[in-house]
């Protein structure tokens, strides 16, 4: 376009310079085809990384989500993230709110016993006692991957989880419980009840406030393969309750029960992204980032200047070459179809009919890749960028620059 301007501001000073001998149109009429092609380096993984955000975090979660550029999967080096949940964290205000502590102390002196013991403190303590219920704080998972993906099963048996449980000494003697309770969209409750009683303290060692994981792996120790991943590929919410409880089968000392006592518990999820269509439908990837690019193309059409319009998205790598792109008008259903992809390039294609259909049309765009073959695999590259961005226009544009007398 910026050549098409300089052209016409030469042509102006010609005319102004002699006006004496020219005839000065009424218009100039600009006709051609302009290409530009711009380096992006954008990292594609924002979009996968959304979907995570949308799928794990509500209201009230204490949640990071890290890419893992190192991670490492066989057959393939897939795009992974790491999923960190602060499940509980208990202080010694936690403790006193369920025992007498000075006299835990007194009784127990510079001894230890076990806590059932001291059945005396309190008449029905007969069992492993709750130091904390979750409550108010049950941890709800949306799990709502349907926004992005619609017919495609995560491979679950990738992905891995463990829980760490640390803090003061009297995370020795402890059990957790922690009760999954996946509510599908049709009300319909599936309960998985997991309990962790034989661990070594250890805190994870995650950094909450940085945005990248570079381990190969999970972290070294917790306890391993809590989470149930069997509930990613379902629809619903997963709520997770619960239960902080001193093991009546080990020993406590009264330095256990001090103004420093506190326990911490975190679920740590290893997400690595492989797809699979279903095995009796097609499925469905909706690139919702692209919805945007609605704005655009209206501006484009109102505009009057461009009559066709076509984008190429250079990534690194393909992985969706197998699948079709489809641009659905959400206002009235009319789909345009796209040119077939290659190893490296989505192409985006409006025709001027599809321009001109833009024009006399509410145009809310949404951008899906369809795949049709049935039980194909979908890995995600762990790297996967968009290299560059090319754009092909057919222009058609006339400026007024004087009239007749």
């Amino acid at each position: 376009m910026k050549k098409y301007l300089s052209f016409l501001f030469i042509i102006l000073i010609l005319f102004s310079v002699n006006s004496c001998d020219w005839q000065v149109p009424s218009e100039i009429h600009i006709k051609g085809s302009p290409s530009l092609k711009l380096a992006v380096g954008m990292d594609f993984s924002e979009t996968f990384k959304s979907m995570m955000d949308n799928a794990f975090n509500s209201d009230g979660n204490d949640l990071i989500i890290q890419s893992c550029p190192k991670a490492v999967n066989t057959p393939f080096n897939l795009m992974t993230f790491l999923i960190r949940i602060k499940i509980a964290e208990i202080t010694i205000d936690d403790f006193k709110k369920k025992f007498n502590i000075s006299q835990i102390q007194s009784i127990l002196g510079g001894g230890s016993s076990k806590l059932k013991d001291f059945s005396f403190l309190n008449p029905a303590f007969n069992n492993d006692y709750p130091i904390s219920d979750s409550g108010d704080d049950s941890i709800s998972l949306p799990l709502n991957f349907g926004d992005i993906l619609d017919g495609f099963l995560f491979n679950d048996e990738i992905i891995k989880s463990k829980v760490f449980i640390s803090g003061s000494d009297i995370a020795n003697v402890l059990k957790v419980k922690l009760d999954f309770n996946f509510i599908d969209d049709n009300g319909a409750v599936e309960n998985v009840l997991q309990e962790i009683s034989d661990f070594t303290p250890q805190a994870s060692g995650i950094d909450p406030d940085v945005k990248v994981y570079n381990g190969f792996e999970l972290p070294s120790g917790g306890a391993d393969d809590i989470f149930p991943a069997t509930f990613i590929n379902k629809n619903g919410n997963l709520v997770i309750d619960y239960q902080i409880l001193i093991d009546n089968d080990k020993p406590v000392n009264a330095a256990m029960f001090n103004d420093d006592a506190n326990v911490q518990v975190e679920l740590l999820v290893w997400f690595p992204l492989k797809f699979e269509t279903s095995p009796d439908r097609g499925a469905v990837f909706k690139l919702v980032d692209f919805d945007v690019m609605g704005d655009f193309f209206n501006s484009i059409s109102e505009s009057g200047i461009i009559e066709a319009i076509k984008l190429q998205i250079e990534l690194n790598v393909n992985p969706f070459e197998d699948g079709k792109l489809i641009i659905t008008n959400e206002t009235d259903g009319k789909i345009i179809n796209c040119p077939p992809m290659t190893p490296k390039i989505i192409t985006l294609n409006f025709t001027e009919d599809d321009v001109k259909y833009i024009n006399n049309n509410l145009f809310k765009p949404k951008f899906s890749i369809v795949f049709n073959d049935l039980g194909d695999d979908l890995p995600i590259p762990r790297e996967l960028k968009i290299m560059t961005v090319s754009v092909d226009t057919v222009i058609n544009y006339s400026i007024p620059v004087g009239g007749a007398d």
